[in-house]
């Protein structure tokens, strides 16, 4: 299967990831209002309305008080079914931390967005009679096609012997399951980084790189047991 993939380097300078996992509680969009392209306030925000081939109907809106210029709202619906999704602050940050539709399955929305500097998140909205949104940090791979996506575990390692641990969720099959090893983590040290991520039902390979050697290690989720 084709997958999303980022090789990803962060700096220890760098905060903001949060929780690599958030479900978010939805809100009301009665207040809510499209955006106004014409405002230069909204310059460089190229995230726009659709609708996609499955007929939800994605919006972009804000609420036309003080925060109009700071926080976003995506609202999708379809039918009956209807989420609100609330970006707080993301208006103030670059246009990359907005959430950018990336593709639909039978069960999700899925969505791409920054959330620090080399830190890539995806946020799945799900087609429920009463849609949730999972946002998930520090992404090392996603395959839409498949509703997987992985995951770098919360804690930042103290040294390059730590063990790092990578979640894999599966939210068509609601599988989760974790990797821990510490070559997965030596990436933070710029001597190691996650060369391939392959996806599929029965398991999800990830080779690393060793900038040391050039070694190529290889670990694998079995999603079977």
């Amino acid at each position: 299967m084709k997958a999303h993939f980022f090789i990803i380097i962060i700096s220890f300078l760098v905060f903001g990831c949060g929780n690599s996992k958030k479900d978010t509680p939805l809100i009301s969009s009665d207040t809510l209002f499209p955006i106004d392209h014409s405002d230069t306030m909204y310059e460089g925000v190229y995230q726009h309305d659709t609708i996609t081939e499955d007929g939800w109907k994605i919006e972009y809106l804000v609420k036309n008080d003080s925060t109009k210029y700071s926080d976003i709202y995506i609202r999708w619906s379809k039918d009956n079914s209807a989420g609100v999704y609330k970006g707080t602050s993301l208006l103030l940050m670059r246009r990359y931390f907005i959430p950018s539709y990336e593709g639909e399955t039978e069960s999700y929305l899925y969505f791409w967005h920054g959330c620090a500097t080399g830190c890539a998140a995806v946020l799945a909205l799900s087609k429920e009679d009463e849609p949730k949104a999972r946002d998930f940090d520090m992404v090392h791979g996603y395959d839409i096609s498949l509703d997987q996506v992985l995951y770098q575990d919360d804690d930042m390692p103290s040294d390059y012997t730590d063990i790092c641990t990578l979640t894999l969720v599966d939210l068509k099959r609601n599988i989760t399951k974790t990797i821990s090893d510490t070559s997965l983590c030596l990436h933070f040290y710029l001597q190691f980084e996650i060369d391939t991520v392959e996806f599929s039902e029965e398991k999800v390979t990830i080779k690393t790189i060793d900038h040391r050697d050039n070694t190529i290690h290889t670990s694998t989720l079995d999603l079977t047991e």
